[in-house]
């Protein structure tokens, strides 16, 4: 109990002790004061059991996140895919192993720790991974804590972080936005290009929906793509190609 219960306990004992004697009414507040007293005693009992109960933990780490160098995917599923099976591991990550191992330079900076005395810090490799798998799939946490071998509180922070650091490191050469007046106006000439080839398309098509004859339909519809062809050429001399659907 704290140092003012025990003062209002020690007052309530000394007047029952030493005080006249109590009339009906007092009797009832003196047995009110102690009824909370008493509440307030067990209540700060719990709250300690509980503080207690936090600072003893039952496993610091559990046995199999300190398997991780011996069963994790990135240690040994990643590696095995990047020497023997490429296209499996553009599938799991979304990238080629060559991109995957440049970025890993590019970002190390940004997202790699400092060892210390107490724990070895999570590969820069790992931290990326994990990242780009989660981004690919929006599989949970844990799951992709049971996978990589990794708490999911640290997966919290380190999808924040790789992210932060992506964007950080990218931004000026990925997302690149127009600062001069001709180059706005270049990005409003190519969206409305394209909206009105949109329009045009569709506006045939319905058109030719008008005539019940499919062979008239197919007709009338490879005729616009070859007339959108013709005027729709791409800027740079690539091919354009249109999808009728």
């Amino acid at each position: 109990m704290s140092k003012n219960v025990q003062d209002l306990q020690e007052e309530l004992q000394k007047l029952v002790d030493n005080g006249p004697r109590l009339d009906e009414d007092q009797a009832n507040v003196l047995k009110v004061a102690a009824c909370l007293l008493a509440a307030t005693a067990v209540k700060q009992a719990r709250n300690k059991t509980l503080r207690n109960d936090r600072r003893k933990k039952s496993v610091w780490v559990r046995e199999w996140l300190l398997n991780r160098d011996k069963y994790g995917m990135y240690e040994k599923l990643m590696k095995h895919l990047e020497q023997g099976d490429v296209k499996s591991f553009r599938n799991f990550v979304r990238m080629d192993p060559g991109m995957f191992n440049q970025m890993v330079e590019d970002l190390k900076p940004l997202i790699q720790k400092k060892r210390t005395n107490w724990r070895k810090p999570l590969p820069a490799g790992l931290k990326l991974a994990i990242t780009l798998r989660y981004l690919a799939t929006g599989n949970s946490y844990k799951s992709l804590a049971y996978g990589f071998r990794v708490a999911p509180n640290t997966i919290v922070s380190i999808v924040s972080d790789v992210c932060q650091a992506i964007y950080d490191k990218y931004s000026e050469t990925a997302f690149k936005f127009p600062t001069t007046t001709e180059e706005w106006k270049k990005v409003a000439q190519d969206f409305f290009r394209q909206v009105e080839l949109s329009t045009l398309l569709w506006l045939h098509r319905w058109q030719a929906c008008q005539d019940h004859s499919s062979t008239s339909l197919w007709q009338s519809v490879l005729q616009l793509q070859r007339v959108l062809l013709d005027h729709y050429a791409s800027p740079c001399g690539c091919p354009v190609q249109v999808h009728v659907r």
